[in-house]
């Protein structure tokens, strides 16, 4: 069995625990406007690392990788492991 890695730097996970009822808005609220970003990232600029997207996109590296999985088992996005990186990437694109 491989081990995945996680692409986040000691900083990103030191960051305290987000409130997740932030200003009214639920995580889904937050995971969809993350998921917004990402998508429209990705078609932008094409296939990317997840690694790239967490610095470009201005949220909490979890919630990119939480937004990304949604995007994914939704069928929009695929993510492919390339070495030790994860390669994402809109589906069909």
């Amino acid at each position: 069995m491989s081990e995945t890695l996680l692409p986040m730097v000691e900083e990103e996970w030191r960051k305290p625990p987000l409130h997740w009822e932030h200003e009214g808005r639920s995580l889904m609220t937050e995971l969809g406007v993350v998921g917004g970003e990402a998508l429209t990232y990705l078609e932008a600029r094409g296939a990317t690392t997840l690694r790239q997207l967490i610095r470009e996109l201005e949220w909490p590296a979890p919630m990119v990788m939480m937004a990304v999985g949604a995007l994914v088992r939704e069928g929009l996005v695929r993510a492919i492991r390339h070495e030790l990186e994860v390669v994402v990437e809109v589906r069909g694109g």
